[in-house]
This record gives structure tokens, C-alpha cells and sequence, in this order.
């Protein structure tokens, strides 16, 4: 029989004995609960290998055994045969289609043999191998299936405080409220009192979920504080790493923090306003906080598991279920119309940055693309708002000026993190990133972004190296533009790469990204120096940024009063002013998402440009000689110095290298002693 045949006849196997099992789990315990497991699903996946999954018919999605039917090669070697990725996508997959699930119980079957798993957000734990000829281990085997068949929908993966509800549609989800006396602004909460649980209500698809299951799986709903109420909040669901010594960074406390401070100061700047979060709690398992150690309990340190993708033992990771609700809702720089309100949002978004910084004490660290909200006011507006503070820091905390490390999102990291420089991470990394993020969405295609990506994608000193290169000089970002950008589609969002590349790059005391050597011997790293020049390269970034937003609102308000005049003739003056609470580049479009095609990123194609530069392209060029010629030519008073005419232009005659107004002059004749033959050759 071949191995397709050798899974099958496992998965058969298997469901032979769950129908063993529950029979004999009711047998011996009639009135308690046990579950109908059956093989649900099996999908043949080649090479011998088969998943399947084991559930209850009409059971909740969440209580779902995954499985993996391999050959016994395989099977004895999970992590180096690469079975452990088949568990890791059907687990992914899982997730997705399950969207009240923890974490998951998964069988491995070869013939004869079997395994028992249990997948967590950062690790894959697996018993021994139990063969089945042996009466002890199927003893074992049907012992732990017949749990299975008895646990609680919790213990199985399932999420009790996220229930859907038929009856108005929506999910009903329970988001803690854990706050200390010293981060909210209500005194009379004794430090350390949990709040009940707020109650709130979601959509049924949330509105942004990661990938993968493992790490953060970060999930956000757009939520109704009442069951009938508006979507005018976002949910946020996530496992953040909580190591023992306490390192990690605490979101909910930096946005409570920020509350405080620019509610203190009247801010009126853009930020994920915090309404309540805090630590998950499984009221099942005795209010206990739902950590990756929940189910296993101390036998997780011993257990033996692996890091998918990552590597290592792992032993000092630790994952906390956290969750918390914000304000406003945002949509993805994605979904606007134009490159002008592309700009718009991110000068927004860049000055909430600042005050942020400046009044609440909080250092981003992670601008990219999906981090960059824009939002739609009530009037009409549009502004920027900056979300995901999970690598957030107070800039004069020890966590960011002693060695700290890579941070932020791979591809718009800055030179800094992704060498891991040991300097303080400042304002100056987050503009930087800026810069990247401009990039990806003026990308001329698909293949540009993904040659981009596989350059800056991954942090290694390479991909420090390779920025260095790019942000050398003038003439090398020049290049990057020429090779990756479509500038003629997004002409403002180059020209504000530009800008933004003069304010950071070419600061008078640390032009450039080249290392130099002193006459000391001494090596000078400009990318170290802008540490100290933080506050001033911040504020040429932001001068450059409002200059290119202001020229967009100019651009926008033309193309405006021109498709007023198409449509009905009236004059652009008569068109009323916008209101100051309406965003500047605003532009009347019906479109709310970009068409796919040239790319993903060109968010402003402008046709009649492109058809001018190719045309200017396909014309032949004169030389400079030539074009002086002609100006001569055609303008006789500029050829005699002196004479009256039009005033000259210093910075037009500045542009040629020779001088430009000189009076034409005949050859002069040949020397009479020159042959016929050397005359023809020379004149």
C-alpha cells in the first residue's frame, strides 16, 4: 500500500477509536459531558501526508483537534522532516476560519505510532512517541483522547469571553479594564482593583487580522459600546510577550499615559484614544489571567517544544492575552483616493508624532505602513492618526538608550535598528521610516516592491548596508527613484521624499550616511550623530512635510475649481472655501478603494503626464550648442552685449557651463602654409 493509502488507513484508524473512546467515556460516566469527536475533515497534501481534524458535528468551531498523517520517516523526526510547518499552516488556517480560538490540541498519526501536540502562540509542545503495539502506550492514547472528549470548551482552545450572537449578529466579546491608580485620571480606584469586564459588540469579520497565529496574532474589531449602537471603536486583541523580567512594553499603559498628558495640555492632535484594556481572565479556570502556561502549568518548562520560525528553546518566553478598546476608527492609507490625500494624512499623522512626543512623552518607533491610519471626521475631514504602540517608549527610559536593539517593522526600519546601533532611538528613526513607507507606496509595480522588500525586509547587517548605500548621496537616492518610483504617477509623494531626504540626509553637521575617518584616527558615523541633533533635524522634516502638503492643497484646490468648470461652467472663485476642520487636500472623488492595476501603491495616476514624458522621450534631444545656436538666432539683441532687450536671467545663464550672450564671429581663414589636404581635414 502506498503512503497515501498508509494516511488514510491512519485517519481511519483514529476515528474508530474516538467512536471507542466516547462510547466507552458515557459508558462508565452517563450524566457527565462527553463530546462526539469524529474526523471532521482529511485533505490529502501529498508525499504520504494527509491533515485532517477531529470535532464535534455541531460542536462551537473553536473545540477542534488538528491532525497530521505522515509516514513513519517523518513522523520521527517532526521538526527537521518540516512537519512541524504543515502543523504551523494548519493551525494558521485554523485560526482564521475560528475566530474565538486561544490555542489548539493536535494528533500526529503514522502507522502504528502517534503523538499528541499542543499549539501555543510562540511554541509547539509534543509527548513522546507512543507505538501502539505496546498495551501501555493505546492504554495511553485512549486516556488522553477520552480528556479530550471531557474538557471544557476552554481548555480545547476555545475563548469563553468571545460569544457570537445570532440574534443581533454580532460578536459579544468582554474587554477587561484593569487600571492602577497611578495611570488613570480616576483617583478614587484603589491600585491594583480589577474593574468588571466591559461588554462590547463587533462586527462579524474583524478589520485587520495578522497572518500568522503565532507571535502577537494580533486581531482588530470595529466595536459598538451597545448592541444596536455604531462600530465607532476598535477592539484590539493580541498576545504580548511578557518575559519575567518585565521588559516588555505595556501598550494600554503608554495610551493611558498619553490620555492624561494631552488631555492636561487641551491637545487637539489625532491618537488611539483609550476607553478601557487590559489582561484576558478565564472566569473558568478561577479568574486566572490567560497566559501561554494556562493549560500546561509548570510542565510547559519542560515540555518539549520549538519556536516556529525563530529558533532557539524559547525557555524565557511567556505570552499575556491582552486586550483593549480605542478610538477613533481609521482606514489604511490604501483606501484614499489620491496621492494628495495620501500626503495630507501623513502630515497629519507626522504632527501628532511630534506632540505626542513632545507633550505626552512617547516615542513611536514603529512608523510603517499599516501603523498609519487615516479618519474621516463628521464635517467631512480627513486626518492622520498613528496606531500600535506596542514598541512605545518614553525616549529617556533605560529600554531605549541601553542597547535598544532592532525595533520596529522589518522593511521601514531605520538604519540604526537594523544594525542594532547602540545609540538612544530618537524622532530622527521614525522619519526615517517615513521615508521607506514612501517608497512602497510610489512603487511602479508589484516587481519593484518585491525587489525592495527583499533588500530591506529582513533585519541583518546587510539590509543596514543596503540603506546606507541608498541614502549615500543625492545622486544615489536619484537612482532608487529612477529604478523603483513612478514619479510621473505620484510626483508629490517623490517630491516629498526628496524634502524629507534633504532634512534628514544632508543636515549640515551630519551630511550623509558614510562612516569617515578623522585625522585622529578617530571613525565618525553620521547616523550616530543625528542623536544629537534629534530636535533640529525633527523640525526641518516637519517644515518640509507642511511645505509639500501646502503645495498639494494648492494643487488640489486647482484641480478642483477645473472640474467645476468642466461640469458646469462656473468659476472656481465662486466655490466656497473649505472650513478649517475639513482636511486641506481634500478632493471630491467617489472612489474609496485603489484599482489594482499598474500597482497596489500608485495611488495617483495622472495618464496625460506619462503620455507627455514618453512623448518628450521619443523626441530627439538637441545638444547645448545647439540650443544656444537657435536662442541666438532667434533673439538677434541678445547677440551684441549692450544692447537694449529683455533683462537676462542670472540663474538661466548660471545652467551652461560657457557663456551664453557672445557675438558669432566667422572662422578665421587657414595659415597659407597648411596643405589642401590638412585644410579639408581641420576646417
Amino acid at each position: 500500500m502506498g503512503d497515501g493509502g498508509a494516511a488514510d488507513d491512519c485517519i481511519d484508524d483514529l476515528d474508530a477509536a474516538l467512536a471507542l473512546v466516547t462510547h466507552g467515556v458515557r459508558t462508565a460516566a452517563p450524566h457527565g459531558p462527553a463530546r462526539a469527536f469524529r474526523v471532521a475533515r482529511r485533505e490529502d497534501l501529498g508525499d504520504g501526508i494527509a491533515e485532517f481534524a477531529v470535532a464535534e458535528p455541531s460542536g462551537e468551531p473553536a473545540a477542534v483537534v488538528l491532525g497530521i498523517a505522515a509516514p513513519q520517516s517523518d513522523f520521527a523526526r517532526p521538526f527537521s522532516s518540516g512537519l512541524a510547518e504543515f502543523l504551523v499552516a494548519a493551525m494558521n488556517r485554523h485560526a482564521r476560519r475560528a475566530l474565538a480560538v486561544r490555542h489548539a490540541w493536535a494528533l500526529l498519526l503514522a502507522p502504528g505510532h502517534a503523538r499528541l501536540c499542543l499549539v501555543e502562540s510562540d511554541a509547539i509542545h509534543f509527548t513522546r512517541a507512543l507505538a501502539l503495539d505496546a498495551a501501555d502506550a493505546r492504554a495511553h492514547l485512549g486516556a488522553m483522547l477520552g480528556g479530550l472528549t471531557r474538557s471544557d470548551a476552554w481548555r480545547l482552545g476555545g475563548d469563553p469571553s468571545m460569544r457570537w450572537r445570532d440574534d443581533i449578529d454580532r460578536w459579544e466579546i468582554e474587554c477587561p479594564d484593569d487600571s492602577d491608580s497611578d495611570d488613570d485620571a480616576d483617583a478614587d480606584d484603589k491600585e491594583g482593583e480589577r474593574r468588571a469586564p466591559r461588554v462590547v459588540f463587533a462586527q462579524r469579520q474583524p478589520l485587520f487580522t495578522a497572518d500568522a497565529f503565532f507571535g502577537r496574532f494580533t486581531r482588530c474589531f470595529a466595536v459598538a459600546l451597545t448592541p444596536g449602537g455604531a462600530c465607532d471603536a476598535v477592539l484590539k486583541d493580541s498576545w504580548q510577550l511578557a518575559p519575567d523580567d518585565g521588559s516588555a512594553s505595556d501598550e494600554i499603559a503608554v495610551l493611558r499615559r498619553m490620555r492624561r498628558r494631552l488631555d492636561a495640555a487641551r491637545s487637539t492632535c489625532l491618537y488611539p484614544r483609550i476607553e478601557c484594556g487590559g489582561t484576558v481572565r478565564v472566569a473558568a479556570a478561577g479568574g486566572r489571567e490567560d497566559a501561554s502556561d494556562l493549560v500546561l502549568g509548570g510542565a510547559a518548562a519542560y515540555a518539549r517544544w520549538t519556536v516556529p520560525h525563530g529558533g532557539g528553546d524559547g525557555s524565557g518566553l511567556r505570552r499575556v492575552h491582552r486586550r483593549m478598546v480605542t478610538g477613533p476608527v481609521g482606514v489604511p492609507l490604501q483606501t484614499l483616493a489620491s496621492e494628495h490625500e495620501v500626503v495630507a494624512v501623513l502630515a497629519d499623522a507626522m504632527h501628532a508624532h511630534a506632540e505626542t512626543l513632545r507633550v505626552g512623552g512617547v516615542l513611536h518607533r514603529d512608523v510603517s505602513l499599516n501603523n498609519v491610519m487615516a479618519v474621516r471626521t463628521p464635517a467631512g475631514g480627513l486626518r492622520g492618526m498613528l496606531i500600535d504602540y506596542d514598541h512605545a517608549v518614553d525616549p529617556a527610559s533605560a529600554r531605549n538608550t541601553l542597547r535598544p536593539g532592532n525595533v520596529g517593522t522589518g522593511p521601514f526600519m531605520s538604519i540604526a535598528n537594523l544594525e542594532g546601533l547602540d545609540a538612544a532611538r530618537t524622532a530622527v528613526d521614525d522619519w526615517e521610516a517615513l521615508v521607506s513607507l514612501l517608497f512602497c507606496l510610489a512603487a511602479r509595480s508589484h516587481t519593484a516592491l518585491d525587489r525592495m522588500g527583499a533588500r530591506f525586509a529582513h533585519v541583518t547587517p546587510h539590509a543596514g548596508a543596503a540603506k546606507r548605500e541608498l541614502f549615500a548621496s543625492r545622486r544615489a537616492l536619484d537612482a532608487a527613484v529612477a529604478e523603483h518610483l513612478d514619479e510621473a504617477a505620484c510626483p508629490a509623494i517623490v517630491r516629498l521624499i526628496r524634502a524629507l531626504y534633504a532634512a534628514i540626509f544632508e543636515h549640515p553637521k551630519c551630511h550623509g550616511t558614510a562612516r569617515m575617518k578623522l585625522r585622529s584616527g578617530r571613525m565618525v558615523d553620521p547616523v550616530l550623530r543625528r542623536t544629537q541633533y534629534a530636535a533640529d533635524i525633527q523640525a526641518r522634516c516637519l517644515a518640509a512635510i507642511d511645505a509639500v502638503a501646502a503645495d498639494v492643497r494648492s494643487l488640489g484646490r486647482l484641480t478642483d475649481g477645473l472640474a467645476a468648470i468642466d461640469a458646469g461652467g462656473s468659476s472656481p472663485r465662486a466655490r466656497a472655501s473649505p472650513t478649517p476642520s475639513q482636511s486641506p487636500c481634500r478632493q471630491p472623488s467617489t472612489a474609496t478603494t485603489l484599482s489594482d492595476p499598474p500597482s497596489l501603491y500608485a495611488l495617483y495616476n495622472v495618464p496625460v503626464a506619462a503620455r507627455k514624458r514618453k512623448a518628450k522621450e521619443e523626441t530627439p534631444q538637441d545638444s547645448p550648442s545647439t540650443k544656444r545656436r537657435k536662442m541666438i538666432h532667434q533673439q538677434p539683441h541678445l547677440a551684441t552685449p549692450g544692447t537694449p532687450g529683455t533683462p537676462v536671467n542670472d540663474a538661466d545663464a548660471i545652467a551652461f557651463s560657457e557663456p551664453l550672450f557672445v557675438t558669432p564671429r566667422e572662422p578665421p581663414p587657414p595659415p597659407a602654409h597648411v596643405s589642401s589636404k590638412l585644410k579639408r581635414k581641420l576646417f
